[in-house]
């Protein structure tokens, strides 16, 4: 059903084609020409017998017999000296303008659907053929001979023609090789064809029809995108811009085209009739809704005469209308939010006008529907609207048709749906229709949550510390009590310092540990937190278990130090790579020694060395054996020490080394208790140039034997 205004109806239908015995049902009006001079319209159909002569004041139409040729478009065309030609098929037809008698010229080879022809110059026309390409057409010699393969031109299926006086060119397309121009000066033939990679060539390869618009432009109506549009002026390879529905045609088959003497480009497609202005690119489009008698057009029919008559051919008749008489819709449309809708479950809220009441939902309902109505009721089906959701669409959106919006998957936020409708002339409404959204996001992605989260995470660090504090302080308090049953003072004196010592260590290491986790956890890094609290936890179970006895397996001290590596690296986001070496003739599990003592070399290799660095750092680590002597070797590739002293110096908030203080005076007490050598020599790296490219840190450590430690610890 169509709602139209009975004051917006200039359409109008003529009934033309001849309905005797021998008319075919199928016939379809496809050319015109208006004889100003006699004040005659000259009408040919397609698949008739007859061509029609229609009187223009009185509009009587008269039939005149014809050979009756099957599928020819029978264009008309009016030479320099008022001689009229019908195309019509394997030649073409001198019409008397008096009598309407016929005078047949043939050309001198095959010919197969002739169906338009044009006069380049006094006397010499091109005469086009859907089969056989093209002929030049001399009456008065006579002649009428096939053009040849030259000078350009390739023969190929010819589908419309277009003189262009003020260039002196003929435009000829073609079923599948683009578009020729003959150049009539230069006598000379150019090919235009369509390049995917070339957004400045021709939009495609079938070119349906032509026309001239009044600023010089020549327009195509080429399949398959709508509209191609040539400036003269512009290089060949850049002189085509195309235009397609997303820019407002109506249809991408176009199926005439002609100007108006106002300027304006009018073209019949298959669904209905559109116009254009070539100076603004705006576009208004026709249908039933405006009392279009018809929709759909297939032929090229489309002529306008010198008083704005706009007249396209149809099935047994024409419609007509004048271009002038054709007032705009300017009445503003009404845009009404008619439901809310998530899952297809309505929502709908009250409502203040184009404001409606905000929608909160939770993150499960983030399917949300919008039906609106447009209010206009003339051709409603070329409504328009333009929407956005502020906070999701980049850019606003534009449909035509339709009375639903849907947005999927949307992430919990603040949003605010937005909404303008047009009418079917394109009249924009600037009162928008809008309502506010918000999605709540789930539990855990709230403040809340994160601060449980980072309370619980603090808790059990803080439950690691304290057990660890609590079994260093009962382990101090049995050792002391065994020290003092055998009263060795000195020994005593040593081992408490020992333990002290120890005691102080763990907390240090579980210090640092506990600031990189937090870091995560204030980045909102979940993923790392966890994965570093994981490693972390392991980290703590060595470090107890290592912590109940004064020695541990080299295996375990190699493990819990490539542990406590893989945290620094998993921290400090892989800016370093790391290599564990340990030499074939040492087996780590037949050794002990004493834990934690090669571990703040690494921190201090890794914190006051390679973190300095622009480029990604290297550590190597290296475990050799001599005698009962333990060689650990700790080079990195870092800034070397003066340069890591300057960056400190220079640092508003230096980071406090407790590790190697206290390590340093655990080992002055080893070295005493054991009476065997227990240091570490540093030593600065330097390339060729004097430049420092690194540290080297040698550490000799007391090594025992599992075997002799074992006997030792069940002696009585």
């Amino acid at each position: 059903m169509y709602v139209t205004d009975p004051n917006r109806q200039p359409f109008k239908y003529k009934s033309v084609l001849y309905r005797g015995e021998i008319q075919d049902v199928q016939a379809e009006v496809s050319a015109f020409y208006e004889d100003t001079f006699f004040q005659k319209r000259y009408i040919s159909a397609i698949t008739d017998s007859f061509f029609y002569v229609e009187d223009i004041p009185t509009g009587v139409v008269r039939n005149i017999y014809k050979k009756r040729v099957p599928n020819v478009a029978n264009n008309w065309m009016m030479d320099h000296q008022g001689r009229l030609w019908l195309c019509d098929g394997t030649g073409v037809q001198e019409v008397n303008r008096m009598t309407y008698t016929l005078t047949s010229h043939y050309p001198s080879t095959e010919a197969m659907n002739i169906f338009d022809m044009a006069e380049v110059s006094p006397g010499k026309m091109v005469v086009a053929s859907l089969g056989h390409g093209l002929f030049w057409f001399e009456p008065d010699k006579p002649s009428f001979e096939s053009i040849p393969a030259e000078k350009g031109w390739v023969k190929t299926q010819v589908i419309s023609l277009k003189w262009d006086k003020a260039q002196q060119s003929l435009w000829i397309g073609t079923v599948n090789r683009g578009v020729f121009r003959y150049d009539a000066i230069c006598d000379t033939f150019y090919n235009y064809v369509s390049h995917s990679h070339n957004p400045y060539a021709i939009g495609g390869d079938q070119v349906r029809d032509i026309t001239i618009d009044s600023m010089g432009y020549a327009w195509f109506a080429v399949e398959p995108i709508g509209l191609s549009r040539f400036d003269y002026h512009a290089d060949p390879d850049a002189a085509f811009v195309s235009y397609t529905m997303e820019e407002g045609l109506p249809s991408s088959y176009i199926s005439g085209l002609e100007t108006d003497p106002d300027g304006k480009l009018w073209m019949t497609t298959l669904d209905g009739i559109a116009s254009l202005d070539p100076s603004l690119f705006s576009v208004r489009h026709y249908t039933k809704g405006d009392g279009l008698p018809a929709t759909k057009f297939t032929r090229a029919s489309l002529h306008i005469t010198p008083d704005h008559k706009v007249i396209a051919g149809c099935r047994s008749g024409y419609l007509f209308f004048n271009s002038r008489d054709l007032v705009p819709n300017t009445i503003l449309p009404g845009l009404i939010i008619d439901d809310i809708l998530v899952f297809d479950r309505s929502i709908m809220t009250a409502s203040n006008g184009s404001m409606l009441s905000p929608v909160k939902l939770t993150y499960k309902e983030n399917y949300i529907t919008i039906a609106y109505s447009v209010i206009n009721y003339t051709a409603p089906e070329l409504n328009s609207v333009m929407y956005k959701m502020e906070g999701l669409d980049e850019k606003w959106s534009k449909r035509s048709g339709g009375h639903e919006v849907s947005y999927t998957n949307m992430p919990p936020g603040k949003y605010t749906f937005k909404m303008l409708a047009a009418n079917n002339d394109g009249l924009w409404n600037p009162e928008e229709a809008s309502i506010d959204i918000f999605i709540r996001p789930p539990y855990w992605e709230r403040t809340w949550f994160y601060l449980l989260l980072g309370g619980m995470v603090s808790g059990i660090i803080f439950w690691f510390y304290h057990y660890n504090l609590t079994q260093s302080v009962r382990r101090n308090a049995l050792l002391t009590e065994r020290e003092l049953i055998k009263t060795e003072n000195e020994r005593q004196l040593s081992q408490l310092e020992m333990k002290a010592l120890r005691a102080q260590m763990n907390p240090h290491f579980i210090f640092n540990c506990l600031n990189s986790i937090n870091r995560f956890i204030v980045v909102n890094d979940n993923d790392a937190a966890s994965e570093y609290l994981t490693k972390f936890a392991r980290l703590i179970r060595q470090v107890l278990d290592n912590s109940r006895g004064e020695k541990v397996l080299l295996l375990t001290e190699i493990e819990t130090l490539k542990l406590y590596i893989e945290m620094e690296a998993l921290r400090f986001a892989d800016r370093f790579d790391y290599h564990v070496g340990v030499d074939e003739g040492l087996d780590p599990s037949s050794f002990v020694i004493q834990p934690m003592l090669i571990q703040p070399y690494v921190e201090n290799a890794i914190w006051h060395g390679l973190m300095h660095r622009k480029s990604k750092g290297k550590l190597d680590i290296r475990f050799s054996v001599k005698g009962l002597v333990l060689l650990v070797t700790i080079e990195d590739n870092g800034v070397g020490r003066a340069r890591a002293k300057s960056i400190k110096e220079k640092q508003m908030i230096q980071r406090q080394s407790h590790g190697m203080k206290v390590t340093a005076e655990r080992m002055t007490i080893l070295s005493k208790k054991l009476n065997v050598p227990v240091e570490a020599e540093v030593n600065d790296l330097y390339d060729s140039a004097g430049l420092a490219v690194g540290t080297r840190v040698e550490l000799t450590l007391p090594l025992e034997h599992v075997l002799i430690v074992s006997e030792t610890s069940n002696e009585p």
